[in-house]
């Protein structure tokens, strides 16, 4: 951290020499309190940082042996892009498990991702459905709105309506606009839940000013409609205007009054 102008006085020079004698323990201090696992990640970052793709990559297996989760996930995304070695999606899944297995929500994320999808070995929505929830668990909020959209389509599991509203109310609250988009039509219809179109209509809102064009659209229904709050007439069509701008075509014919 750069010193203010002000400090900048007679004063200046014995202080400066105060904090190089202090330094050399503070650092001893600071290095000791790390774990060698968390020194290990430390150390890969720097490597990466650097460039040295390879030396980062050794050094975020050696961490993640020692139980760093966040270095088995940077190992994992390291082998997906095939940084520093070969391109290995079988092991990156078996990397993602075990930092989500240390409760690392984007290492779980990323599974999830990947059992969605069957890269790195067999696709599996009842897994990754489990993934999602544990990555929602640790306030991943997109993790939060997928298992969400899960749970209303009855993907890897029953469906679950209640559920969905708690987990896209994480994802909203985690400002994910999709998931302010989805529970927005879920208390606007009563899924999962008592209708609320007031609270409908803020979180159509929301997602519109996130950019996400059907909350606009959305939102510009209820209000032409008079929908959770007063009829406006003129704000509806520029919420209509903002969703074609955005493309999506039933903006465009919404604000054309098709």
């Amino acid at each position: 951290m750069s010193l203010p102008a002000s400090l900048c006085s007679l004063f200046a020079a014995a202080a400066l020499a105060i904090a190089a004698l202090m330094a050399p323990a503070v650092l001893a201090q600071g290095t000791a309190a790390k774990s060698p696992a968390e020194q290990g990640l430390d150390a890969a970052m720097v490597d990466y940082n650097a460039g040295r793709l390879s030396a980062a990559r050794a050094g975020f297996e050696r961490a993640c042996d020692l139980g760093s989760s966040a270095a088995c996930y940077s190992l994992g995304e390291m082998m997906v892009d095939g940084q520093g070695g070969a391109q290995d999606d079988v092991r990156a899944k078996a990397l993602y498990t075990k930092a989500c297995e240390g409760d690392y929500p984007q290492g779980c994320f990323t599974l999830g991702v990947l059992l969605e999808t069957g890269i790195g070995g067999t696709q599996d929505d009842v897994r990754a459905r489990e993934a999602y929830s544990k990555a929602c668990d640790g306030d991943h909020a997109e993790g939060c709105y997928i298992v969400g959209a899960m749970m209303t389509s009855a993907r890897g599991g029953a469906q679950d309506d209640m559920g969905a509203r708690v987990a896209f109310t994480k994802a909203c609250h985690g400002d994910y606009a999709h998931g302010c988009l989805s529970l927005g039509v879920m208390m606007r219809f009563a899924e999962g839940g008592e209708q609320d179109e007031a609270r409908a209509r803020a979180l159509f809102a929301k997602a519109c000013d996130g950019d996400v064009a059907a909350g606009c659209t959305n939102l510009g229904m209820m209000m032409r409609r008079g929908e959770g709050g007063p009829v406006d007439t003129v704000q509806a069509t520029a919420l209509f205007e903002k969703a074609c701008e955005l493309g999506r075509q039933r903006g465009c014919d919404l604000a054309a009054g098709l």
